[in-house]
This record gives C-alpha cells, structure tokens and sequence, in this order.
C-alpha cells in the first residue's frame, strides 16, 4: 500500500509560462485540459523543479541556459518560487533562499527527487526508442539503481586495474627474456645453459631457476665495477696542482704581518671607542679621534679582504683532504679484493703532508706533485684491462642481475595475483548479484507492464510485452505478434508504443513509488480513442488509490476521464479545470469545469438549437453507456457505438427485465417520453436542413424526457450513481456501499 501523498495547493511565481498562479489540489486528483502552448506543462515542471532544482529535458539541450530559461520572461531569478503545502506541511525551492522543508517530507523528498513521479511523452518514448544501453540507465534512474551500476563500474576499475597491472609485469618479464635471448641469440629455455658455460670458464659455480640470485651475487662479490674505477683521479689531480699553484701567491711573513697589523688596528679601534680617549694609546700625543676612527676603519676592511682569499683556499684544501680520503679507502678496499691488481700508494703519508702543508707546516718544496698522475694512470690501466677480460663475464653478470629482476618481479606477481583474484571474485559476485537483483524487479515489473498492457490492448493482435537484461546494463524490449516476439518499433503503431511506455512507467510507478502520487503530461496523444478510455479504466483498476495530476489537450479524452470518473463513483476524487488560453503577461488563464448539463443549459440560454441538441445527444449515449456497463447489458462487437446500439439494447432488456413488474407502467412512461424526442438527436447528428426547423422548445422537450431518463436510473440520495436491476432478488440497488436505498419491483 502507497503512503498518502496529498497535494493541497501549489503557488507558482514566476517559472516558465506563469506569472503568478495558486492552484488548490485539496488533495484530490487534478486533471488539466488545454490547447498546446498554454502553460500545462510548465505546471508539471514546477513539481520537477520543486522536487529536483532542475528540468531535466531542458539540461539536454545544448547551448541554453537552464536556470535563464526558468524565469518567466521579464522578470528576475529572485522573483522565482515554487511553493506547496503537502499531507499539511510546507516545501519550496527559489533562487534567492534555495530548497526548504519541512523534515515531515524527508523521506518524500528521497522519493522524489529523481523526478520518476512524472511521465511526459518524451520520457515515455526514451524508454521505447532509445538503444538497449541507454534503456537501461533511464529506467534504473526511475528506481534509483545508478547508485549500483556506479558500485559495479569501481569495482570494475578496481579489477580492471590489476589485470592490468599483471599484464604488464608478464610483459616486463617477457621482454627481460627477450633481452637475455638476443644477448645470447639462444630461445629463452637456453638461458642458463648460456650462462653457466661462461661462469664455469671463471671458476664460478653455475645457477638455475631455482638459485637464490641474491645469495649468489653477494657470496660471488659478483655486483658492479669497483667503485675505485668511479673516481675521476685526473680531477682530483688538477684540484690539487691548483692548491699548490695558489699557495705561491701567499708568503709566510707578509700573512704573519698582516694578522699583526689586523689585531693592532682592530684593538685600537677598540680601545679608543671604549675609553673616549683624545691621545694616542702608545704615545701619548694628542691625536683627533674621529679623523683616526674614519682612517682605521678602510684599511680593516682592507687587510680582511686579503684575509678572505686565505680562508677560501683553505676551504678548498679541506675539500681535497676529504676527497683523497675517500680515494684512499677505495684504493684500500680495491687492494683487499683484488690482490692480484693491487696498488702500492702510501696515501696516508701524503694525506698527512698535505695536512701540514695546509697550516704552512709543510713546505711547496716538499709536496709530491706526481703521486695522484702516477695513480691516475695506473688506475686507467686497470679498469681498462679488467673491462677487456671481463667483457663476457659483464654481460653474464648484467644478464644474471636481469634474472635476479626477473624473480623480484615474479615475487610481487605472487601478491599482485592474490589481490587480482580477490578483486575478480569480488567484481563478479556483485555483478552476478546485481544482475539477479535487476531480473527479479525486472520480472516484477515486466508482470505489471504485461497486465496492464494487456488490459488497455485486450483485443488486439499485438500484446504481452516482455523485457529482458541482455548484458550487465542493455535492456531489450518486445512484443509479442503474429505468433512471434518483436522489437515494439517493428509493427506497433504510436499509439501501442505510447500505450506500452505509460505501463512501463505505471509498473515502476507501482512497484517502486513509495507514495501514491504521478504527473502524467499530455502522455495519451497517439493513442485511438478506444484505448484512450481503456486507459482511464486502467487508472481505476489498478491506481484507486493514487492522486493524479492528469494534463492533456485532447478535451474529448479530458471527458470521458470526467464521464468514467462519475461511473466508477470517483467524480468526487477529482478536480477538471480547463485552460481557455495563455497570456504573455499572466500565463495561462483558467476555466471553471462545466458539467454537461451545464453547457446544454447555455446553448439553450443561447438559443443553439443545434449544439444544444447534439449536446443532448452524446449526454444520452454517456447515460445509456453506463446503465449498459452497470448492469451488464450486452453490446455487439464493434469499436463505435450511436444511441440507437445503445438505446435499443436498453429498452430491450428492461422491457424484459420488468415484464410484469408494479413498476413497469412508471419506466414505459419514461421510454415513451424519450421515444417521442429521440428524432431530434438522431436528426442533429447529421447535416439536414429539417434541422433548421427545430424550434428551441423541441430542444428543451427532448432535454427534459432525456434527463428524466437519467433521474429514473439513478439513486435518488446519490444522484451520481446508477442502479444495477437484479431481476432473481427483485430490487435495484445503489453502487456506492454505504447506500442503503433500495427499489423493490414485484411481480
């Protein structure tokens, strides 16, 4: 059972088409009839807009401006606002103050703010036109699903992102294989024969697949060229003759004197500034101490200059030092490894020389300006001779290290493996469960579509629509004609297309709505007229409990929804206004609901004796209509009927049903009374100039025995309903159920 969703009022200003209107719903079904262009589905865009801050055709439209195109023209964004009052609290949404409610109408709110209350024609033919893939995400937007497929679509990423990502290791892996194959031009199964025939010449013992690569390079020192061989000693050199070069433009004395006369001349400045002493601190004379200050301090500056070259030279000789001794623990690091290579260089000496020489302890005279060119060389020498006797053992070292990458990688495909099947098993579980999830609404849904198509196209040659999920997210829709089961476009007309995409939105409706309220805007267009009232028996049938708002431009559907509403006892359930037309200023201008008798009341004012006659005429076969309905009368297979199927019918049964009866003579007087007039309706219902000849009189004479006709059928305390006659229990009852008023005829 739908939860109560009852719409009490509406206002609307300035949105689309209206300038300024208030509707009152008072919580009734509205229906809404009006020519094209006159502002009926702006009023349904309102409750979109209401509901959603958006009107999602417009959205699609490329190059306009959505929120521009929701002002009514000339006035401004701030004069936007939609308002309603539902199950008696407030909502509304505006530019200048946003989206308020009530929290009482949280949980509609959720309901509806994916717009699936609302069926235009263009929403109606999306789900019949659009291609499988795009069918389905229209129709898992009305239920809210897109939150699943996006679940599924991350999940899918996630899978997708470590099958690819196993891919690309197994083709890392390959291609190191194919690096070792062409370095030996041997198929990958022959590596390490290759290998090991090349560590077997060095005394090496040879590997397998199964070696622990890491072991064996380290037990092995097998890794890179020393880094002995990485130090640029002919820099180191060049650094060094530099140091030496620069030490020439120092002398010993002149730096011993310049320190003195620096200390002098700064004590000096010192004492002077601390005493505020006019004479000389060693001679006593009198001196001018700002004329001394103003000459000490230039040549301060000076002399610390001249001290500055010092200090950086000293800077670059720690360098140095630093440098060698690094050198130095290579040399000795390369001399324990390779013993058959090793180098004679007594580095500690000359870095303690070089140590001396750097605080003038040591003289230019004493350094060993050939011992790093010496080295320098020998070193080239070797580095070239252990690169050409190694040169096949390198590339098997290099060859070996690429196998050692080979089983890290592998290691980490191990993990990456376990994640990918993790997010695999993962993927296709929701997958499968989403899928199931999606079949059984879909079965759901597709036994509502199938009953309630079937009951618009009970007759008809092409029925039972069926839907199924073809993939994970394609839906595909058919009929079933001629023995076979086809795409809907195949044969159906616009009006089965149109007819079939309003039961699958009911089915929706039905299924996932929470409350009992829909929008249907101008939705039965293409439909014939025959199965135009097929559908409104549907909404009867099946929707009771729902409120509509109903708009279209079709008055004759626009009446019979009023005439099926008064049958099946809803009439009071409902509210029909009509939109006479639409004003640039205003918006669209309403028309009370007049009831039949009401415009054949004002044709006769207006003295039409020919509207007001064919008026009568079709008032007579809604009357005679219902009593057929009411009381099971049967009819001929036709799809049209005039008054005289009905009529004869009718008067049959009745003479039949009554035969004998008390009440007999009263109802041969009501047909008679009508038998008598019933020349003018039939005469007006065709182009006769005899029609020119009916005085208004004869129009009201035959109004009257036409509505004494209704009075003597219908309940006399509910004047909307009509009686069932049952001839076995000899009464004639009224429909509605707390009616107690019963006719009793005897025999």
């Amino acid at each position: 059972m739908s939860e109560e969703c009852n719409i009490e009022t509406i206002e609307i200003k300035s949105f689309r088409g209206i300038k300024n209107e208030k509707i009152d719903f008072r919580g009734k079904s509205f229906v809404l009839c009006g020519p094209n262009g006159t502002g009926k589905s702006s009023i349904t865009q309102a409750f979109e807009y209401l509901f959603t801050g958006k009107i999602a055709s417009l959205k699609k439209i490329q190059g306009l401006n959505h929120d521009k195109s929701l002002v009514h023209k000339g006035d401004s964004k701030d004069d936007l606002l939609v308002k309603a009052t539902i199950n008696g609290h407030n909502i509304e949404r505006s530019f200048k103050d946003g989206f308020k409610y009530d929290e009482e109408l949280e949980e509609l709110v959720d309901d509806f703010k994916n717009g699936s209350f609302i069926l235009n024609r263009k929403k109606l033919l999306s789900f019949i036109e659009s291609r499988p893939g795009k069918r389905y995400e229209e129709i898992t937007n009305l239920i809210s699903f897109e939150k699943y497929d996006s679940i599924e679509k991350t999940l899918k990423q996630c899978h997708d992102g470590f099958k690819k990502e196993v891919e690309n290791k197994d083709e890392e892996i390959e291609e190191i294989y194919n690096e070792i194959s062409i370095s030996y031009e041997c198929e990958k199964e022959d590596i390490y024969d290759k290998i090991n025939l090349i560590l077997k010449k060095n005394n090496i013992s040879p590997i397998d697949e199964n070696s622990d690569l890491k072991t064996f390079l380290k037990e092995n020192k097998i890794l890179e060229p020393h880094n002995l061989f990485k130090i640029d000693i002919s820099k180191l050199n060049s650094k060094y003759l530099k140091l030496l070069n620069d030490y020439e433009d120092i002398t010993l004395e002149e730096l011993k004197s310049t320190n003195k006369l620096l200390s002098i001349l700064t004590n000096s400045k010192e004492y002077i500034l601390s005493e505020n002493s006019l004479k000389c601190p060693v001679c006593e004379s009198d001196i001018e101490t700002e004329k001394v200050l103003k000459n000490i301090e230039p040549k301060i500056e000076e002399i610390k200059t001249d001290l500055k070259f010092l200090d950086n030279w000293k800077d670059e000789m720690n360098q140095l030092i630093s440098e060698l001794n690094n050198l130095n623990y290579e040399l000795n690091s390369f001399n324990t490894i390779n013993p058959q290579y090793k180098l004679e260089y007594d580095f500690n000496n000359f870095i303690e020389d070089l140590t001396a020489f750097r605080e003038f302890d040591k003289k230019l005279s004493e350094m060993d300006k050939d011992l790093l060119t010496s080295m320098n060389d020998e070193v080239n020498y070797l580095k070239e001779k252990y690169e050409s006797n190694n040169e096949e053992l390198n590339k098997t070292l290099d060859n070996i290290f690429k196998l050692n990458e080979i089983n890290d990688i592998k290691e980490d495909l191990i993990d990456l493996k376990k994640e990918f099947d993790v997010s695999k098993t993962i993927y296709e579980l929701f997958r499968d469960m989403k899928k199931e999830e999606i079949e059984n609404i879909l079965t759901e849904i597709k036994d509502f579509t199938s009953k309630y198509y079937n009951f618009i196209h009970d007759e008809d040659d092409i029925i039972n629509p069926d839907m199924s999920l073809t993939r994970s997210s394609s839906l595909t829709l058919s009929l079933f004609f001629d023995g076979e089961s086809t795409d809907p476009r195949s044969y159906s007309s616009e009006g089965h297309i149109d007819s079939l995409g309003l039961c699958i939105f009911l089915a929706f409706a039905r299924v996932f709505n929470k409350y009992n309220f829909m929008i249907l805007d101008d939705i039965i267009s293409t439909v014939d007229l025959e199965h135009k009232e097929q559908v409104i028996r549907l909404f009867f049938e099946f929707f009771g409990d729902y409120n509509f708002l109903i708009t279209t431009h079709n008055k004759l559907w626009y009446e019979q929804l009023g005439r099926l509403a008064s049958s099946h006892h809803r009439r009071q359930d409902f509210i029909f206004t009509e939109i006479l037309y639409w004003d640039k200023k205003e918006g669209p201008i309403f028309s009370r609901k007049f009831t039949k008798k009401e415009y054949i009341e004002t044709y006769i004012k207006l003295n039409d004796t020919y509207a007001a006659g064919n008026a009568i005429r079709r008032y007579l076969e809604f009357i005679l209509h219902d009593i057929c309905l009411i009381n099971g009368i049967p009819l001929p297979l036709k799809k049209h009927y005039t008054v005289d199927d009905y009529y004869k019918k009718v008067e049959a049964y009745f003479n039949e049903i009554l035969e004998n009866t008390t009440i007999k003579k009263e109802y041969d007087k009501v047909f008679q009374e009508l038998n008598n007039t019933l020349y003018m309706g039939n005469l007006l219902s065709h182009n006769n100039e005899a029609n020119y000849d009916l005085s208004i009189k004869e129009i009201i004479k035959f109004k009257e025995a036409v509505f004494a006709f209704e009075k003597a059928f219908k309940c006399n305390k509910h004047k909307s309903n009509y009686l069932k006659f049952d001839k076995k229990r000899k009464i004639a009852v009224c429909q509605k159920n707390s009616c107690n008023r019963i006719l009793k005829f005897n025999f």
